[in-house]
């Protein structure tokens, strides 16, 4: 009677055992997890993630102007952007004016004055120091 009892525990912590399994290899536990962690506050931001740069709009649409020239520059991401920059060699580079919001898409503004013919380079950082893959656009003013 006691051999039956301890062969029913060991098959009863064998399916146990496999159901758990189961579960985790199919993600049933990730899943209820992250929803658990949602639910209560808890949720889990991806720190690898880049921000992504969404939009660029030149107010001379790339074409040669006489007049100042406004870049926006809309961001998003999953965690707080810490800042967007822009660089006229993609070496050195420049905080640009912005609004910064969690989770939302930021739109940062620049403003060139000066004639110049140049590429400018954006790009944006989360508040993880990931660096999203910058894009251009090209100001020309001659004034």
């Amino acid at each position: 009677m006691r051999k039956a009892k301890v062969k029913v525990l060991i098959i009863s912590a064998i399916i146990i055992g496999l159901f758990v399994f189961v579960l985790f290899k199919t993600g049933v536990i990730t899943t209820v997890n992250n929803a658990m962690n949602k639910l209560s506050g808890n949720a889990s931001i991806n720190n690898n993630s880049k921000p992504n740069i969404i939009n660029i709009v030149n107010s001379s649409g790339e074409e040669k102007v006489n007049e100042d020239v406004v870049i926006f520059i809309d961001v998003l991401d999953t965690s707080k952007i810490k800042r967007i920059e822009y660089s006229l060699d993609n070496i050195n580079w420049h905080s640009v004016d912005s609004m910064f919001k969690d989770n939302e898409v930021i739109t940062g503004k620049v403003v060139f004055t000066k004639n110049m013919k140049k590429i400018v380079y954006v790009r944006a950082i989360n508040e993880y120091n990931n660096v999203s893959d910058y894009k251009t656009t090209k100001v020309i003013i001659e004034k």
